[in-house]
């Protein structure tokens, strides 16, 4: 009987034995993969975004010291549970290029606000989207993906006339990831944020939204429906808006997605509360333009201008409507502003008819020959760089009086050789040539980082650019412009 039960007890001892070799070699061999593929002491904070990286089966987390996993990664089924628990923000896009970045702006502060992840759409260059109520938008986006740039990219070499009649509008725009323009690292612990390739609904099952349950809409039917306030004091109007919604209505809602129609317009996000204009403010201040390209080129240019701050900065928008009609005005005014700054700055005392009374110059200046001038000379007539949107500005009698003001006044076309490399621009998502969307990025970047700058009234490009010359050159104008 006692052998009987020693035997019994010799097998549970090998038993046991072999179970734990087993498990030890498969600790030793094995390393669970998760979403996210990142180890970080707060990454089990974040829900992972669904660009993140997504590690394959040969890739395996690294073991701390002791053998253990690391913290926040529990098991595979939490990282599930929290990806189901994640709500989201998304909206349309319209207009053109700083129409958009302005929504996108607001979107950030938004997603901020209401704790969602932000969805962002292309930026959309070239020919601009105006815009539409929510419906009408949706449906000619839908049709403006990437799966259609690709199919198309492949005839641009061709002739236009040639090209399928599905193609015909392609030529006139492209769409990017506004991280191959922008660097979005900045919102990395800000917010999370995914960037979308396709604006169709369909696409939106991709983060695990039911379209039928999980959506609740914000739909406009008119280009200024509603504005967002984080608060609303007594006798605050709307403006031109037609209703108010508040922060904490958005905040109860429960659905997994928020789809904002427009959310562009300088006031659309009201922040009215101290603390939100300063976070308002962070945001605005890190949406750099950061593509390696655009910087390159804008500055050589800025170098060979006599490096930052070593000029002054200029803007004149002549566009259409109702710029194309006040060329000439907003042309002196540029110059009133400028010269009463230069006046500021050697503490002369400035009044309007300093204008009037300074040299006119009719001879053409190169650059070398401005650069070389006497100290004096130069400080009373200044290197200029005039960013516009005209085709020819010297050969413009509206333009004249900045040319015979400044006869060092320089412009974009004075730099084509420089320009190369940019025209050569790929973009990412179909490896067309991008080039010609991206110059008047460069015009505006050079623009900025003159010693002062002034651009053109209720001109959003020049609003931009009076916001990176701020940042560019640490120190405020002797004029607090905001354009």
């Amino acid at each position: 009987m006692f052998r009987f039960h020693k035997k019994i007890l010799i097998a549970t001892i090998i038993a046991f034995s072999f179970v734990v070799t087993v498990l030890r070699y498969k600790k030793s061999n094995f390393a669970p993969t998760f979403d996210n593929g990142l180890v970080s002491d707060f990454s089990f904070l974040f829900p992972p975004s669904p660009n993140s990286h997504q590690p394959n089966q040969a890739e395996e987390i690294p073991l701390h010291d002791n053998g253990s996993t690391p913290q926040g990664t529990s098991d595979l089924h939490d990282a599930q549970e929290d990806k189901q628990q994640e709500r989201y923000l998304a909206y349309l896009p319209h207009s053109g290029f700083h129409n958009q970045r302005i929504a996108l702006e607001n979107a950030i502060l938004l997603a901020k606000y209401l704790n969602r992840t932000l969805l962002i759409p292309p930026v959309y260059l070239g020919n601009a989207q105006a815009w539409k109520p929510f419906q009408e938008l949706y449906t000619t986006l839908e049709k403006r993906t990437k799966p259609g740039m690709v199919a198309c990219s492949k005839y641009e070499k061709l002739p236009v006339m040639k090209w399928p009649k599905q193609c015909a509008l392609y030529a006139g725009w492209t769409m990017l990831p506004w991280s191959s323009i922008y660097s979005l690292n900045s919102l990395q612990g800000f917010i999370q944020y995914a960037e979308r390739e396709d604006m169709g609904l369909d696409s939106l099952q991709d983060y695990g939204i039911s379209l039928d349950e999980d959506i609740h809409f914000v739909k406009d039917t008119s280009l200024y429906d509603y504005r967002i306030f984080d608060h609303f004091p007594e006798g605050y109007v709307v403006g031109k808006y037609e209703r108010k919604m508040m922060v904490t209505e958005l905040q109860a809602i429960p659905h997994k997605l928020i789809h904002f129609g427009s959310i562009f317009g300088n006031l659309r996000v009201t922040t009215l509360m101290r603390s939100n204009k300063q976070l308002y403010q962070t945001i605005l201040n890190n949406l750099q333009f950061n593509n390696p390209t655009l910087m390159r080129v804008s500055q050589r240019i800025v170098d060979q201008l006599g490096g930052l701050g070593g000029y002054l900065g200029i803007h004149l928008r002549v566009g259409d409507g109702g710029f194309s009609n006040k060329v000439e005005e907003n042309a002196k005014g540029i110059l009133q502003l400028m010269t009463r700054m230069l006046a500021m700055s050697k503490g002369v005392e400035y009044n309007e008819a300093i204008v009037d009374e300074v040299p006119i110059f009719t001879r053409r200046m190169s650059l070398a020959e401005c650069l070389e001038r006497d100290s004096e000379v130069a400080v009373s007539s200044p290197i200029v760089y005039l960013a516009t949107d005209a085709r020819d500005p010297r050969q413009r009698p509206d333009f004249s009086l900045i040319f015979q003001r400044f006869p060092c006044t320089f412009i974009l076309s004075d730099f084509l050789s420089e320009l190369t490399e940019i025209q050569a621009e790929k973009n990412p998502w179909d490896n067309t040539s991008i080039g010609k969307y991206l110059i008047p990025m460069v015009d505006a970047v050079v623009a900025a980082k003159g010693e002062f700058y002034v651009g053109t009234n209720q001109s959003t490009f020049s609003m931009y650019v009076r916001r990176m010359h701020n940042q560019y050159l640490g120190t405020a104008d002797p004029l607090n412009l905001k354009y």
